[in-house]
């Protein structure tokens, strides 16, 4: 069938608990329990349907929080790229504003490790849109400007 309900609720209540954890406790420790959460999403993603996408969407941006070390949120950019994949173009045309609103403003504070990953993810799934991109389009725009700083590598991507 597809990813079961039982593994998405667990995951995201497993990706919130952390989230208040670290928060409050500021323990690192803790974000390695929280990769290896997100690396179970990503290996149980199989079907181009997934179950709760809102709360995977709203549970993906939260990962993207600046005060999350880089590592997070390049495992945060795999399952991305894993759940497009298995999603697809069209389904991901339809789904653009739940899975991007953690994407759009990252490059903005991202470190220079990260905005490679974050512009393939663009270049990959998010360009071949073309057109369904349009109603999402200021998104794009104002979350490319702030993070391009002329001169450097992804300036000329």
């Amino acid at each position: 069938m597809f990813l079961g309900c039982s593994v998405v609720s667990f995951v995201c209540s497993f990706i919130r608990e952390r989230l208040i954890l670290i928060k409050l406790t500021g323990n690192i420790h803790l974000l390695v329990k929280y990769c290896n959460c997100l690396q179970v999403l990503g290996n149980n993603i199989r079907y181009p349907v997934i179950p709760r996408r809102v709360t995977i969407g709203k549970r993906l941006a939260q990962c993207l929080h600046p005060a999350l070390p880089s590592g997070v949120h390049l495992k945060v950019l795999e399952t991305y790229d894993v759940i497009f994949k298995c999603i697809g173009t069209q389904r991901l045309a339809s789904d653009l504003f739940t899975y991007c609103s953690g994407l759009f403003p990252l490059l903005s504070y991202a470190a220079m490790n990260v905005r490679p990953a974050l512009l393939d993810l663009y270049e990959a799934h998010l360009v071949p849109l073309r057109q369904h991109t349009k109603p999402a389009l200021s998104g794009v725009i104002m979350g490319l400007l702030p993070g391009l700083e002329e001169g450097s590598e992804h300036f000329v991507k």
